[in-house]
């Protein structure tokens, strides 16, 4: 109630019982102002199940978003959608776990989801135990919120493997705190991630140039022992090898004639 502009009160008497009451503050705008319109395209469109529902319309079903919004209560989409839109964060809703399991096999993976827990069908818990079978909490951050908040709920939320928990009814600047929160810290194992993956491939590659060099050296050694003189040159038609035979022949010690044209060596006679 105090979140929405309100007051809660209780009368309460032993024995003769309690009357609960509240207050909401009335809506009231100037004359000839128009409400904001909904942020949310929806549409009617079919589930795996034969059952229809709103989803936010996009022309590429698989292209990314920053924030999946699963709710079965069409205000909730909005609201959420709107505070959101407003930071300028992408969202898509969808009002089923059935609808959202599709949505995330079918390529749409967004940066987190939201994630209600009571709803027709699957419910929250089993949604994101689904989606915990292909992503981790870290590559997929969960949120869920829900107006269960026991603390069995909220074990259970974890449980299933859920990275945090929202109860309803939430603010904006919770809601938004949580989400902005949520995606630095992805994009900070994202980052991670890739830094790992870049110091292995680092790794493989001087492993595989030292494993080139070793290779090189006995190739060198091999050459030395052949009574024939034996000059290497690239594809610049530099020198780059030169056995001690040809030393020997030309007069020459190798890295004095490294990295020197071969026309130097075997010019044309005049």
């Amino acid at each position: 109630m105090e979140l929405h502009g309100g007051k809660i009160s209780v009368d309460s008497k032993v024995g003769k019982g309690s009357v609960f009451g509240f207050t909401l503050p009335v809506f009231t705008r100037a004359a000839g102002a128009a409400l904001p319109e909904p942020e949310i395209m929806a549409a009617q469109q079919p589930l795996d199940n034969g059952e229809t529902g709103i989803a936010k319309v996009f022309e590429d079903i698989s292209a990314p978003c920053d924030v999946l919004i699963v709710d079965d209560e069409p205000a909730i989409l909005e609201v959420v959608a709107g505070y959101l839109s407003h930071q300028g964060i992408s969202c898509r809703t969808c009002p089923s776990g059935a609808m959202a399991l599709g949505m995330v096999e079918k390529g749409a993976r967004p940066g987190i989801v939201l994630l209600d827990i009571v709803m027709p069908g699957l419910n929250g818990y089993q949604v994101c135990r689904r989606l915990r079978r292909r992503y981790s909490s870290a590559s997929l951050p969960v949120v869920m919120f829900t107006a269960k908040n026991r603390t069995s709920d909220i074990v259970e939320g974890l449980n299933a493997g859920a990275n945090d928990y929202l109860t309803k009814p939430f603010s904006e600047d919770e809601l938004l705190a949580r989400v902005e929160t949520h995606l630095k810290v992805k994009k900070a194992y994202e980052t991670l991630k890739e830094n790992l993956t870049l110091k292995k491939e680092i790794e493989r590659r001087k492993k595989t140039q030292l494993d080139l060099k070793m290779m090189q050296q006995r190739l060198a050694r091999i050459l030395d022992t052949l009574d024939d003189a034996v000059i290497a040159v690239n594809e610049n038609r530099e020198i780059c090898f030169l056995n001690q035979r040809s030393e020997t022949l030309l007069g020459f010690e190798a890295p004095a004639l490294l990295g020197r044209p071969a026309t130097e060596l075997f010019a044309p006679q005049s």
